[in-house]
């Protein structure tokens, strides 16, 4: 399913072989006119590929239908009959549909396992797809990186502005006490 990104590595799909590029061999590659940003992943349903973590995911044409569905739909919650319906077009078991989110997500979330919430269950409802979706155009994730990566920076900046308060009262301080009691 994911072939990690790399120079000229053969991947072999069940489908397919294809030649994994770096990312921006990838991305030039993609269909501009269709694709979308899911989160801070890109998706093409005509490719019917996602680019997720650097690593490209040939998605199963059903999942694909699905994804392509709740991205038409997105932040409405969609039935589980509605999705049977508009995405498979008879009648199906549960256990198909269930396998097909079940792939999805994975597909969403990938190595790191941290947007697991890219697709929410609502329980007697049906789901919805709570990602931010955005066309393409060769733009920028919405979230470069994750926030735990992040938390180091977010912590050094805070520590310095504490340190720039306090330095700037503790300077400041007695200007202002000398002008009020002058």
């Amino acid at each position: 399913m994911a072939a990690p990104i790399g120079s000229s590595q053969i991947c072999l799909s069940p489908a397919r072989v294809f030649f994994a590029m770096k990312i921006d061999q990838i991305s030039t590659n993609i269909d501009e006119a269709s694709a979308v940003w899911v989160g801070r992943h890109i998706y093409s349903p005509a490719q019917g590929t996602l680019i997720v973590d650097e690593q490209l995911v040939e998605l199963e044409p059903r999942v694909n239908h699905l994804l392509h569905f709740l991205v038409e739909q997105q932040g409405k919650v969609v039935t589980r009959d509605s999705l049977i319906t508009n995405v498979w077009g008879r009648i199906v078991s549960d256990d198909a549909l269930n396998r097909a989110i079940s792939i999805l997500r994975r597909s969403l979330a990938g190595k790191s396992r941290l947007h697991k919430g890219y697709i929410k269950t609502l329980p007697k409802r049906g789901y919805r797809l709570d990602a931010k979706v955005r066309p393409y155009l060769s733009s920028k994730p919405i979230y470069s990186k994750s926030v735990r990566s992040q938390l180091p920076a977010l912590f050094a900046g805070s520590v310095i502005a504490i340190f720039a308060v306090y330095g700037l009262f503790v300077f400041i301080k007695p200007f202002v006490v000398s002008w009020l009691i002058g």
